[in-house]
């Protein structure tokens, strides 16, 4: 009796942990709205880049789009100062190329 409750139990834990296909956890819930938020964050991170000149690409990363704010991470005050001159043209510029929500400000942090 004891090897067939064995077997049994063997049996129940493999049909529990049956592997599940990657594209069914992806199209669940917050797994999805993460990526999703993660795909738009990179896509504006790739505007961003398009968009500024040469000698200042290297110095600035989309953080996050919150609330129709997108959020800037810079290193140092000097870098979040030039941003802020190119934020005008930049918010156009964005809001033309990425119309899946609506931006309505920019703002610049320096990340520590």
């Amino acid at each position: 009796m004891d090897l067939m409750q064995t077997t049994y139990n063997k049996k129940t834990r493999a049909t529990k942990l049956d592997p599940t296909p990657i594209n069914q956890l992806i199209n669940q819930g917050s797994l999805r709205t993460l990526l999703e938020k993660a795909n738009d964050i990179h896509l504006l991170n790739q505007i961003l880049i398009t968009y500024l000149p040469d000698a200042l690409k290297t110095f600035y990363q989309v953080a996050n789009l919150r609330d129709g704010v997108l959020i800037i991470h810079t290193g140092t005050a000097t870098h979040a100062t030039l941003l802020r001159y190119h934020i005008p043209q930049l918010l156009q510029t964005i809001q033309k190329k990425y119309a899946k929500k609506s931006i309505t400000e920019i703002k610049t942090c320096i990340k520590l």
